[in-house]
């Protein structure tokens, strides 16, 4: 009975030691398994870098016509962008309009300080008598010209005006002669009032002792100057 026994469990006995003496022999080593999943990512990663790298460059498919545009459009964006930098640049040009105004002036200031032009002998007097006229105001003067241009220096214009504290009255006039012969650029003439707008009112009352000024326009060939003379009114009754 003990024999058999031994003799069934003999085998059993010695496979299990053979199990044993192999799982000793021969450990498992966990980081085998790490090393071999590092080495298999780092051969997938360099297959497709080299896939990358040896893969050819797209062709290109622009036609003539696309590069003639493209060209195109950048000349047109220099030229705007330069066109921006030259507008935005000071204008360091002088103003000729100015300049031109200011040589009109000058030349003006040179014509007009070319002739001398002067009253001399203004007489200004209401004729109170025997009977009051409608304008009793009367003036006479003299005109003189010299360093004109032409042969004449003409009266443009003329004013007559006379002041008191209450009363102002200003005549405009026409008068006899019109104009001065030149001889040489000079001459001299005497002239008088014609008639005068508006006619007065109580002239011979009110403006006997007026301040009077005459004002006349005159034209000797270098542009129209103005030359003035002062007088005190008198009535004569």
């Amino acid at each position: 009975m003990t024999s058999l026994r031994s003799t069934t469990l003999a085998p059993f006995g010695a496979l299990l030691a053979c199990a044993l003496f192999t799982a000793c022999a021969s450990p498992a080593t966990p980081s085998d398994g790490a090393v071999d999943a590092r080495s298999d990512t780092s051969t997938t990663d360099a297959a497709d870098a080299t896939a990358v790298d040896s893969a050819p460059d797209a062709p290109d498919t622009s036609s003539p016509e696309d590069a003639a545009m493209d060209a195109t459009m950048d000349a047109s964006a220099d030229a705007g962008s330069d066109a921006q930098s030259s507008d935005s640049a000071p204008d360091s040009r002088p103003d000729a309009p100015a300049e031109a105004a200011a040589d009109a002036s000058d030349a003006s200031d040179v014509m007009n300080t070319g002739a001398r032009i002067s009253i001399a002998e203004f007489n200004s007097f209401s004729n109170c008598m025997p009977i009051v006229a409608p304008d009793p105001i009367r003036a006479n003067w003299r005109l003189d010209v010299s360093g004109g241009l032409g042969a004449t220096a003409t009266v443009v214009s003329a004013t007559l005006t006379l002041r008191t504290t209450s009363t102002t009255l200003a005549q405009t006039l026409v008068v006899t002669p019109l104009s001065v012969a030149l001889v040489g650029g000079a001459g001299s003439s005497s002239m008088s009032k014609t008639t005068g707008t508006p006619a007065p009112s109580g002239s011979c009352r009110d403006l006997c002792t007026a301040e009077v000024t005459l004002e006349l326009e005159v034209d000797a060939g270098r542009g129209r100057q103005r030359v003035t003379a002062t007088d005190t009114h008198s009535c004569a009754f």
